[in-house]
């Protein structure tokens, strides 16, 4: 498991408390995992050749238009000051002076992305400015060991760190999700980020069955268009510390 940087982490710490304390990690959690289902629940690679990429794709999106539509509407968050923008064709929330993005863990990792190697930031100029800005403002130096005594670099650099990313993930086989904070930066090895947090891990529930087995017991023999409307199910359980899912 990576080492964070104890200054990022105890910042992500202060946000991720703001975050839970307007509602936005409730809203969150909840919206992906709603969207995950439901279209989890019309994935269809044979009749329509869906592939995990496209589902992650569309749910994305959903979940970038969902967002943008609650929060504008959310009478107490626009009381907050929170607001929710369009950047390209994603959404960003910001609470305060904090930009909040949403970034999909690759498909293949399922709800246990690996946070030094599955992400990279120059594949999307809007993804690598925010990590460019935070580095910018606190450019690591190494972890600070036993032996160090005298850390050169200032504990309050970090707190304009600003641009804070929510990775959410999911599995095709159960359908449950997983959110993370997290503090994106820019680094020639190693980690793409100064500290993550966890902020959710669905609880097992029994509506989340295997997908091929649904398929398989399908009345309508798979046949896409008679198949019934989904219903989202999913019990989910916040979780506030770095334990389990990484």
């Amino acid at each position: 498991m990576t080492e964070w940087d104890p200054h990022a982490l105890r910042h992500l710490d202060r946000i991720e408390a703001r975050i839970e304390d307007a509602g936005l990690s409730g809203l969150i959690q909840t919206a992906a995992a709603d969207l995950w289902r439901a279209n989890r629940e019309r994935y269809e690679p044979d009749h329509l050749f869906d592939d995990p990429f496209t589902l992650s794709v569309l749910t994305s999106r959903n979940l970038a238009n969902r967002l943008f539509a609650e929060i504008n509407e959310h009478q107490e968050m626009s009381k907050q000051g929170i607001v929710a923008s369009r950047e390209s064709s994603t959404t960003v929330v910001t609470l305060s002076n904090v930009a909040i993005r949403l970034v999909k863990a690759p498909h293949y990792t399922g709800r246990n992305p690996d946070f030094d190697t599955a992400f990279v930031w120059d594949r999307s100029d809007l993804r690598l400015g925010a990590a460019a800005r935070n580095h910018a403002a606190y450019a690591p130096q190494g972890h600070p060991t036993l032996f160090d005594v005298d850390d050169k670099r200032p504990a309050g650099a970090v707190s304009h760190c600003l641009d804070v990313f929510i990775v959410w993930a999911a599995d095709l086989s159960t359908g449950l999700t997983a959110g993370w904070l997290g503090l994106p930066t820019i680094k020639p090895t190693g980690s793409p980020w100064l500290a993550v947090r966890q902020l959710w891990w669905d609880a097992e529930v029994s509506a989340a069955t295997d997908l091929a087995e649904e398929t398989e017991n399908d009345g309508n023999g798979g046949d896409f268009a008679a198949r019934p409307l989904p219903v989202p199910a999913l019990r989910l359980r916040s979780v506030r510390s770095s334990g389990a899912g990484l």
